[in-house]
């Protein structure tokens, strides 16, 4: 499963498992929206949320010239993504040694 993070041109971060990314297309399956949010300390924390929330649909096509940019998500924004849409089953970052 390959998730990327993509800037599309109305600037919206959208993380999501690319299917196939195509000489003309994007598609993309179970794609959330990153935002940030306020907390009660007033350090801003990363949140995500359903891209379109009313759609009955998991796979949409984005069009290549409606995205700015495609990278690797941070490794803690792809943990967050994994309790959404993995199986929930986050691997420690640690190795252990006995």
């Amino acid at each position: 499963m390959e998730i990327k993070l993509l800037r599309l041109i109305t600037g919206e971060d959208v993380l999501a498992e690319i299917v196939d990314a195509g000489d003309i297309a994007y598609q993309i399956r179970n794609p959330l929206i990153v935002f940030i949010r306020p907390t009660e300390t007033g350090v801003p924390s990363v949140g995500l949320s359903q891209w379109i929330p009313y759609s009955a649909d998991k796979e949409f096509t984005i069009k290549n010239d409606r995205v700015v940019v495609e990278s690797n998500p941070a490794e803690d924004l792809r943990k967050q993504y994994d309790r959404v849409y993995g199986s929930g089953i986050i691997m420690p970052s640690v190795k252990l040694t006995a």
